[in-house]
């Protein structure tokens, strides 16, 4: 029953191990004595090394009435190789210890360290399983699993191959959902602030929505500390909730839309985690702002402003981060030659800094082919201090309708822009 088992472990082996040889013929290779010499020591007890990737197996043999053939020649070593699966393991789950013997053995043992894990195991593919769990055994950090296999005529052999467990606490690199008390949250813009997250989004109290920022713990996937209320929210969903681009280690800024008697103008707030809210500094009435970009000390707002109900031009604003005081705007629309009564939409919906320019996305109203008023993708480049460079809008040869709704720079150069069609 044994030897099927090996022919399938020696079939999994992918090592190129040496030919099998006898205990004497491999003594005399490391020794450099010849067979007939006899052993050095009086206790019978004589160790030889086969092929390990992770230092070496070793082989013992028996006393002279169990470690000898029929013939009285030495007995064959067990070579033994340990095969963890998977390696390393950086997420909960099962690890299978397989163990390759270069022929039939009687029992393994298994060991972490000095640790026993399974002692006498009968083979099998795999010898032993085991849960990896958090922080709870077998734990994070580097393994030693030890494999000592044991043939029935007394000779055995023992290899050994590290295990790295880096699991995050609670048992799973997935983050478990943000819940917090009240009728409706959400989280509507993220950038990476130093190890963590700064995140900004809305609560809805009973009052009205609320602007608010938070920051993310990057292990564990929770909040740090309370989350910050900046202001009450006009809008959000479909692009045009609070947005939060970082400016520091703990400092952003968050940016939104907030009611006004009647009306609403963009806002924009320094948020310093762990100290709290900044100054608010707020835009002309009829705007809105759908992102925000950091360059330097200044902030880059886009979004639109409303020249009759429901129709709007776009705009991208230049305001100090410092002082919030405007600093430059600019305003795109379809020509009077196109649009002679301004009715066309356009609004900006993302921004981002990419080699040095501004580039902002979003949607324009245009005429298609037909002569209909569809809504397409137009991105726009600026400089840094808000000069026009150019302005690209969607032909529409692939989609009906398109629209950009966010844009980010590529680490090869140039830039990608999604959105909906």
């Amino acid at each position: 029953m044994l030897l099927p088992l090996v022919l399938v472990l020696v079939a999994a082996c992918t090592a190129p191990w040496p030919p099998l040889v006898g205990c004497a013929e491999v003594d005399a290779c490391m020794t450099g004595s010849s067979s007939l010499d006899p052993p050095s020591s009086g206790d019978g007890i004589q160790t030889v090394t086969g092929h390990s990737d992770s230092g070496g197996s070793s082989t013992t043999a028996g006393d002279g009435s169990g470690g000898s053939g029929a013939g009285g020649e030495e007995a064959l070593p067990v070579e033994v190789e340990v095969v963890l699966t998977p390696s390393p393991m950086i997420d909960v789950g099962e690890v299978q210890v397989s163990v390759w013997t270069s022929r039939p053995v009687a029992s393994i043992d298994i060991f972490d360290g000095d640790t026993p894990l399974v002692l006498g195991a009968a083979p099998a593919l795999p010898v032993h399983v085991f849960e990896v769990t958090s922080d709870d055994i077998p734990g994070d950090g580097m393994h030693m699993i030890r494999a000592v296999a044991r043939a029935a005529d007394g000779v055995s052999g023992e290899d050994a191959e590290e295990l790295l467990i880096d699991v995050q606490p609670g048992g799973t690199d997935v983050w478990p959902p943000y819940v917090k008390a009240g009728p409706i949250n959400g989280f509507t813009s993220a950038a990476m602030l130093g190890n963590g997250i700064a995140v900004g989004g809305y609560f809805e109290t009973n009052q009205a929505l609320e602007a608010v920022a938070v920051r993310i713990d990057g292990t564990k996937g929770q909040p740090e500390g309370v989350p910050i209320l900046l202001g009450p929210v006009a809008v959000t969903g479909g692009g045009r909730g609070p947005a939060i681009a970082v400016a520091g280690d703990d400092t952003a800024f968050v940016a939104w839309t907030r009611p006004d008697n009647g009306s609403r103008r963009w806002a924009v707030s320094r948020v310093t985690f762990g100290e709290g809210k900044g100054p608010t500094w707020t835009g002309p009435l009829g705007t809105s702002v759908h992102a925000l970009a950091v360059a330097g000390e200044v902030l880059i707002l886009p979004g639109a402003v409303e020249v009759s109900p429901g129709t709007h031009d776009l705009k991208v604003w230049w305001v100090s981060a410092v002082s919030g005081e405007l600093l430059h705007e600019a305003t795109f629309a379809a020509s009077l030659v196109e649009d002679q009564t301004n009715m066309w939409d356009e609004v900006a919906r993302g921004v981002a800094i990419v080699g040095g320019e501004v580039v902002a996305v979003g949607e324009r109203e245009t005429k298609n082919d037909l002569d209909e008023l569809v809504p397409r993708t137009v991105v726009l480049r600026y400089s840094l201090d808000g000069e026009a460079l150019a302005e690209w809008t969607s032909p529409g040869e692939l989609l009906d309708h398109d629209g950009g709704m966010a844009v980010a720079p590529l680490r090869a150069g140039g830039f990608v822009v999604t959105g909906w069609g």
